[in-house]
């Protein structure tokens, strides 16, 4: 599953860069898609917090606005 850009501490790359532990993950910036803007502002809300990721920012060039989600609680 393709998600956004991620913050994460460099050692936790692994020599591909391709997969990381999502418990890892420090913060998640998401950029609205123009074609799926309801996936962003939808399912991405509950995603991240599911995986325990504490940092969520959905960046929306449609509308030039910027949300930031922080210390999800049990699926919050």
């Amino acid at each position: 599953m393709r998600r956004g850009p991620l913050v994460i501490p460099e050692e936790l790359l692994d020599e591909e860069c391709l997969t990381v532990d999502a418990t890892q993950v420090l913060a998640v910036i998401e950029i609205v898609s123009p074609s799926n803007p309801d996936n962003d502002h939808g399912e991405r809300l509950t995603d991240y917090p599911a995986m325990g990721i504490a940092h969520h920012m959905i960046v929306d060039p449609r509308t030039g606005t910027v949300e930031v989600r922080s210390d999800p609680c049990r699926g919050r």
